[in-house]
């Protein structure tokens, strides 16, 4: 038991508190989209309780999103493709804030190096997304969203450098 104790604290030792509000409140908007009533916001497809589980486990990974950027982005990449693959690929904040929040998170804590893994994490989770949306079509919603979701890189990295020069100047 005191093996499990000490991961436990190790796993949160990182968290900050802002950063478990803003995994709970995803995982609630997500799944309020599955379980709630249809408030015209989302398009849920495929069995609620897989939907549930993919949008619980993508949410609660950004508690880790500022220790370990990538393999936060990574999980919530192979997460939500596996939801995609087995139970087809819902519209909605449940299925769109945590990839983007975890991309941006990449940009603002990780090297910029990284980006080299964290683009092809990105493309293939939207191209597996895509695939299996049984209501995509390509147009004006399709590149919005593409266009959004590709803005959370360079917006983290752009917070990223703007803290980093701040600290230079405060050096001085």
């Amino acid at each position: 038991m005191s093996a499990i104790k000490a991961a436990f604290r190790r796993a949160f030792r990182s968290v900050d508190r802002f950063d478990i509000v803003i995994a709970t409140s995803v995982a609630l908007m997500g799944q309020l989209e599955v379980w709630g009533p249809d408030v015209g916001i989302a398009v849920i497809v495929g069995p609620a309780p897989v939907n549930a589980a993919g949008y619980l486990l993508a949410s609660l990974a950004l508690i880790w999103r500022r220790a370990a950027p990538v393999a936060v982005f990574a999980f919530i990449a192979t997460v939500s493709s596996l939801q995609y693959v087995v139970a087809g690929a819902s519209q909605g904040f449940g299925s769109f804030l945590p990839p983007f929040l975890a991309f941006y998170a990449v940009g603002r804590y990780a090297q910029p190096q990284v980006l080299m893994v964290a683009v092809p994490l990105a493309v293939l989770g939207t191209a597996v997304h895509e695939l299996r949306d049984p209501n995509f079509e390509f147009g004006g919603t399709a590149i919005t969203y593409w266009i959004v979701f590709a803005t959370a890189w360079p917006l983290g990295y752009a917070f990223r450098r703007r803290e980093l020069h701040a600290r230079v100047l405060t050096d001085r």
